[in-house]
Formats: structure tokens, C-alpha cells, sequence
């Protein structure tokens, strides 16, 4: 009888040990910071002169929390990126949206989708629209940028998928920032 609670005891402690080895990947997801999604200053078309833009409403991001799967990308984050790119593009209006004349951009997070369970596919559709300073609307399109990793690329699955959440939105904005190339009036 004491072989057997003995052997009882040592599965209970075999099972409590093995537990708490995989508790903490249940609940760890952290978020794509928005330094990871701006894209570098020497892929960035210089938009000095034009402008100024504005940022106005920045919507439909989702707050990650530690039960999710997937990072997302929150408003507040995107703002941040975004501010960020405007800025490193230098056609940043601090202003208020609206104020002195200046353009008005808005962005609305329409999709951030993953598929895939080893090679990874993150994809992002953004819809933007900028609106002139008599409040026309001057350009919209809804921009897609897409991300793919594997394991071979990084190994661990959370850091695997903030990487290409934030590589999908450096590439989402890069795409923006080209088309206020074409759109902004040269001075």
C-alpha cells in the first residue's frame, strides 16, 4: 500500500511540475509596439514641403490581451506608428486636424489576420482617407500589406507573430506614405 501512495504522490508532483511548465505560454501574448511597425527613415519617401497632414481619427484596432493567440494591434498603437511615419516623412502637422489649412488623414484598421499554424501568413487591410483643407475629400484606398515567417525564420511562435504583425504594418505604411507622394501637391 505504501508503493502505491508513493507512486501516486510522485505523478501528482510530475503532473503539478509539468503544469507549471506550459502555464506560462497560455497567457503571455504582448502587443506589437509601435517603434517595431515604423518603417526606417531610408525607405521612407521624403514628403518635405507638402502638406502639412493631419491625423485625424485612427480606428478599428483591438487591445491583445494575455488569453489571445495572435498580438493586435491596438488604435492607440497605430496612431503611434503612424504619427511616427508622417513624422520621419516630415509632412507631420502637430495641429489639431483641420486646423490652419492643413490636410486631414484617417485610418480605420478594416482586417489583421493570421492563418497558418507553423509557416505563418499575417495580413492587413487599412483604409485611409484624406480630406484637403476645405474638407473635400482629396484620396481613400484601402491598403493591404501582407507578412509571411516560419519557424526557420524565428522559432518561438509569439515573438514569430509579433514580427510579422509589425513587418505588415511597416510595409501598410510604407505603401501610404508612396501614395501622398503621388497624391500631395509638389510645392
Amino acid at each position: 500500500m505504501k508503493a502505491r501512495s508513493s507512486s501516486f504522490a510522485d505523478m501528482r508532483l510530475r503532473l503539478v511540475a509539468l503544469t507549471l511548465l506550459f502555464l506560462p505560454v497560455g497567457g503571455c501574448m504582448t502587443p506589437v509596439q509601435p517603434s517595431q511597425m515604423t518603417p526606417a527613415v531610408p525607405d521612407l519617401p521624403v514628403l518635405a514641403g507638402r502638406g502639412p497632414v493631419a491625423l485625424d481619427e485612427v480606428t478599428g484596432g483591438q487591445e491583445t490581451k494575455a488569453s489571445d493567440v495572435v498580438p493586435r494591434i491596438s488604435d492607440s498603437a497605430f496612431r503611434e506608428a503612424l504619427t511616427e511615419a508622417l513624422r520621419r516623412a516630415q509632412v507631420l502637422d502637430e495641429r489639431a486636424p483641420g486646423a490652419a489649412g492643413g490636410y486631414r488623414l484617417s485610418a480605420e484598421i478594416l482586417s489583421q489576420d493570421i492563418k497558418g499554424t507553423f509557416d505563418n501568413t499575417i495580413t492587413l487591410l487599412v483604409r485611409y482617407e484624406l480630406g484637403d483643407p476645405t474638407g473635400a475629400m482629396v484620396w481613400s484606398d484601402n491598403l493591404y500589406a501582407q507578412s509571411e515567417m516560419s519557424p526557420k525564420d524565428v522559432f518561438s511562435g509569439e515573438e514569430r507573430k509579433r514580427q510579422m504583425q509589425a513587418a505588415a504594418m511597416r510595409s501598410n505604411l510604407k505603401s501610404l506614405l508612396e501614395q501622398l507622394a503621388r497624391v500631395l501637391p509638389v510645392p
